[in-house]
């Protein structure tokens, strides 16, 4: 939206959500209004189920649509689920999400979606599915945790 001079926008976001898109497109012109729809709050969940699920090897794959989201859950395990949750590969949907699993020492390099669709999110799903079944093949170790 390079030519944005004197059109109107309104940008549905999160409470502290970032505005980037904001202040772009009020440097380029426009008028901007904002709308906070929704809040994201972090869970409460057992740290104990967690940890258990982590260490059963339960948790094969982290979805992460925000850096928010990973944050959480990193903040939700404890000491010997956050070095278990290191192992596990992450499918986001952007390259900061990329840079901040790089900072909390995630030992995969993340598969980044398209875009935050669901369909792209899936797509990067499948594509580390086959990726990660074609690994097991070759090591004689192939599952079928994953549903189809």
């Amino acid at each position: 939206l390079k030519n944005a001079k004197h059109k109107r926008f309104i940008i549905f976001t999160g409470k502290d959500g970032r505005d980037i898109l904001a202040q772009t497109l009020k440097q380029r012109g426009a008028k901007v209004s904002t709308a906070i729809c929704y809040q994201r709050v972090q869970t409460t969940p057992s740290i104990q189920t967690l940890t258990t699920l982590l260490q059963l090897g339960e948790i094969q794959l982290i979805v992460a649509t925000s850096n928010t989201a990973l944050l959480n859950l990193f903040a939700m395990a404890d000491g010997t689920g956050q070095t278990i949750l290191k192992e596990i590969p992450v499918v986001g949907v952007s390259k900061r999400i990329n840079e901040l699993a790089e900072r909390l020492g995630l030992q995969r390099e993340p598969i980044i979606a398209k875009n935050a669709s669901d369909a792209a999110i899936v797509a990067a799903i499948l594509y580390w599915k086959g990726k990660n079944y074609d690994q097991q093949k070759k090591r004689g170790t192939t599952s079928n945790k994953i549903s189809e």
